[in-house]
């Protein structure tokens, strides 16, 4: 099982309304789907719940399957069953590249097929930690990893600036190592590309949760991501399946 780091939980909701207007159809009438997701921030990488309920009739719409369909960042499409919880749905989610991700709620009422019933926005960031007077950023081409494959690790690191990245940090050294699954630890050396931008290629051999260990000066930062079997094995607990192309979304 992934362990994951909290992040601070506050309630994200948006109200999203989908008529019916059949008038032959017993099931007419108004239904409000409500998206709350349970984090302030999102970042690749991160454990986020994403609870949806619908309301119509006086009440919460009783179904007996839900699912939640992500259209990610280049053309990626990816599926997530859902677990009842409550009055609605809980999707457990994680997503793997930074930025724009829509999410679509599909619901099957009882003895019915399935039905959208609405969609909401949401935006990633790439998972960071501070490190001393350093904001840092990870990333990976390709991402989502699989297992057996060979990917690009980039720290983009800023100077501080607050409580916000500022200028690009250059010239710095780095001591990195990566321990994986099974908390076998290899050093990785991280090389200087672009200003403040870091990099590494590296083989991920097995299955599992990985953490990147970063040290700058006498300051660490730890970050954490997961490397899959395939595929086929990324959505919500492992039980969604994906199209092809890179994304940001939830094991």
């Amino acid at each position: 099982m992934m362990k994951m780091s909290g992040i601070l939980a506050t309630l994200i909701g948006l109200s999203l309304v989908a008529c019916n207007d059949d008038p032959t159809d017993p099931r007419n009438g108004q239904t409000q789907t409500v998206f709350d997701v349970q984090a302030d921030r999102i970042e690749t990488f991160e454990d986020v719940d994403i609870h949806v309920r619908v309301d119509g009739g006086g009440g919460p719409l009783q179904m007996e399957h839900g699912e939640m369909h992500v259209d990610g960042v280049g053309g990626s499409d990816w599926m997530h069953e859902m677990e009842a919880m409550g009055d609605g749905w809980v999707a457990h989610a994680m997503f793997f590249e930074p930025g724009i991700h829509q999410l679509h709620f599909q619901g099957r009422r009882h003895g019915g097929g399935d039905e959208n019933f609405g969609e909401h926005m949401v935006e990633v960031h790439r998972q960071h930690r501070l490190i001393g007077d350093y904001w840092a950023e990870l990333s990976f081409d390709p991402a989502p990893i699989v297992a057996g494959t060979e990917a690009t690790v980039t720290l983009t690191i800023f100077e501080i600036d607050g409580q916000s990245p500022g200028a690009p940090a250059t010239g710095l050294t780095l001591v990195a190592h990566l321990h994986d699954p099974n908390d076998v630890e290899s050093p990785v050396s991280f090389v200087e590309g672009t200003a403040g931008t870091y990099e590494v290629t590296y083989t991920f051999d097995d299955v599992g949760l990985y953490e990147l260990h970063v040290t700058i000066g006498t300051d660490e930062g730890l970050f954490h991501f997961p490397v899959f079997a395939s595929l086929d094995d990324i959505g919500t607990r492992g039980h969604g399946h994906g199209g092809g192309g890179h994304h940001g979304m939830m094991p």
